[in-house]
């Protein structure tokens, strides 16, 4: 058979996961390898805070979007009070743009289901129904799924769950979840995070349930994620570490996250992949069928720090597998596919004709090689025929979709010689790389919501400020945060502001490193006007600390060798959210 490939524009995330191999990775955009019509034609139900369903990440190419809420009406019905279905949050968001998202996505031609079963009052205070309302959206996902296969649409080839989140333990869900894989519903689970030092184990109900795929997360480095639980129960691990996707602050906004629900879709994009090349699962053999194929394609022993019994596995799309020697063929998308399966002429870049003897070309299709196929073959002449693609598909060049992204510039190759190479990160989404200074938000008026990052000028130039060490400051970031939340520290207008730990030596060239937390009206959400470190809890305070700034503000290695330092990597920066302005800085 014969597949279509593309090279694309793809953050770190998504080199690693079609490398075929360990690479050192950066903050850059490189080209990356990937399947034309990953995931067409398959549904990944996306059961999370909603999907911002009008941002470019979800542009289908023809002026439509590929994400959608799973039912009619303005309100979700998984939720025990009246909730649209628009994310409020973030989170669902991000996290489609990961499965399926044009720009940072795995399985850029997939629908996005926006299955929403949680609320946030406020930004990072989200609530559940609790196991009930999972339970009710799992079995109407599978019911959905049931009756397609039963009557499938014009080019639908199956469905996939993406859970990050954590649920209770319920009998209810169990069976949800077995009903789900039974019929042939692959389902990827969040491996769930933990608090900084902490060693909580993935031993959560979706984690250890036979019928998921639970995801652990990883950094840069293919370690595993500090706040990432961990353990046997983990099937595989993938990316997690600051990843950039969709923000719901803008339809051309991105932001980066961090966490296994960010490892999680990954995985789903590249179940959906599977699901769209090899089609319809029918039943629990298929679900598993999967999964194998997942682990097979997976690198082996390539994650550091692992204990003797967990799952050493890192996630892979397939794309760069050994290629197949057989004549007259070309690599498939991932090893394990069945080279006499029939393929779906209805799918972007899978569908092949191979014509013998004759030379007559299908509408839409152009002619892509001539070979001849030996003397004892009654007709030796082969047409190889491929359609012809619009330059519209979700993703299929930089025009179209990509004229509405954000400019990227790619930092350079990173050797050091000035060719290419920048003295400054690439400038993301509406966070401040260049030429920003003194570490001021931008003027916002009042209660209007959480701020991006903005980082600090670090270049070593006189009277720049320091640059910091990651791991110095998540240990400070931690105690700080502790002492705030211990303490119920209430932030409000007016009121006293905490001392900020000054650290002596701590930051490059032995210099002080600082954090602190105040007050900032112009973060207060709509509805609110202080905020209790209690309510913000320990660990999403160190995650805006650290895990937030470190990977907006951080210095690739793709910078120029006499201005990269390894081990002061951390650009000092801002972010404001929930009232408070977070500030590390040197």
């Amino acid at each position: 058979p014969r597949w279509t490939m593309v090279d694309r524009p793809g953050k770190w995330h998504l080199q690693q996961l079609a490398a075929g191999k360990t690479i050192d990775v950066d903050e850059t955009f490189k080209s990356v390898q990937s399947l034309r019509g990953a995931g067409a034609g398959v549904d990944i139900y996306i059961l999370d805070s909603g999907i911002r369903t009008s941002h470019v990440a979800f542009d289908d190419g023809d002026g439509g979007s590929r994400a959608s809420n799973f039912k009619l009406g303005p309100d979700t019905p998984y939720l025990d009070r009246l909730t649209t279905w628009d994310d409020v949050q973030g989170h669902g968001t991000h996290v489609a743009g990961l499965a399926g998202g044009v720009r940072h996505g795995v399985a850029q031609w997939a629908n996005l289901i926006n299955v929403k079963v949680t609320s946030c009052e406020i930004e990072y205070v989200c609530r559940s129904d609790g196991p009930q309302g999972i339970f009710s959206a799992i079995k109407d996902v599978t019911a959905q799924h049931i009756a397609r296969q039963q009557n499938p649409p014009p080019g639908w080839k199956g469905s996939v769950i993406n859970l990050s989140l954590g649920v209770p333990n319920s009998a209810s869900v169990r069976r949800a979840l077995e009903g789900a894989y039974n019929a042939g519903i692959p389902i990827a689970a969040a491996a769930e995070n933990r608090e900084v030092r902490s060693q909580a184990k993935a031993d959560g109900m979706l984690c250890v349930s036979p019928y998921t795929m639970c995801v652990g997360a990883t950094t840069r480095k293919y370690k595993k994620l500090d706040i990432a639980k961990d353990g046997p129960n983990v099937d595989i691990w993938a990316p997690g570490d600051g990843l950039l996707s969709a923000s719901i602050l803008g339809d051309q906004e991105t932001i980066h996250k961090t966490g296994t629900s960010m490892a999680t879709p990954l995985v789903a994009g590249i179940m959906a992949t599977i699901v769209g090349v090899e089609g319809i699962l029918m039943d629990g053999a298929g679900t598993q069928m999967v999964y194998d194929r997942i682990k097979a394609n997976a690198l082996k022993g390539v994650i550091q720090n692992m204990a003797s019994d967990e799952v050493n596995l890192f996630a892979q799309t397939g794309i760069n597998h050994p290629k197949d020697s057989e004549p007259n063929q070309q690599a498939s998308p991932y090893d394990g596919v069945p080279k006499d399966m029939d393929y779906d002429e209805n799918v972007w870049g899978v569908q092949v004709w191979l014509k013998r003897g004759a030379n007559d070309i299908e509408v839409g299709y152009q002619t892509r090689d001539v070979k001849n196929t030996g003397t004892n073959d009654p007709k030796p002449v082969l047409f190889v025929q491929d359609p012809i693609h619009s330059e519209n598909e979700p993703g299929a060049s930089d025009s179209s979709v990509m004229t509405n992204m954000p400019v990227i510039s790619d930092g350079g190759d990173g050797d050091g010689d000035g060719d290419g190479d920048t003295e400054k990160p690439a400038c993301e989404g509406n966070q401040i790389y260049e030429d920003c200074q003194g570490g001021k938000l931008p003027v916002v008026p009042d209660n209007s919501g959480t701020q991006q990052p903005v980082c600090m000028k670090a270049d070593n130039e006189p009277g720049s400020p320091a640059r910091l060490n990651k791991q110095k400051l998540l240990n400070a970031a931690s105690g700080y945060c502790k002492s705030l939340v211990d303490s119920k520290w209430l932030f409000k207008e007016g009121g006293p502001t905490p001392r900020a730990p000054v650290l002596e030596g701590e930051a490059q060239n032995g210099k002080t490193m600082a954090i602190a937390a105040m007050y900032y009206k112009g973060s207060c959400p709509s509805d609110k006007s202080e905020m209790s470190m209690a309510t913000v809890g320990l660990t999403q305070c160190v995650d805006n600390f650290v895990l937030s700034l470190s990977a907006m503000c951080s210095i690739g290695s793709g910078w120029p060798s006499d201005k990269y330092v390894k081990n002061f990597e951390i650009l000092g920066g801002i972010y404001a959210t929930d009232c408070i302005m977070y500030a590390a800085y040197g």
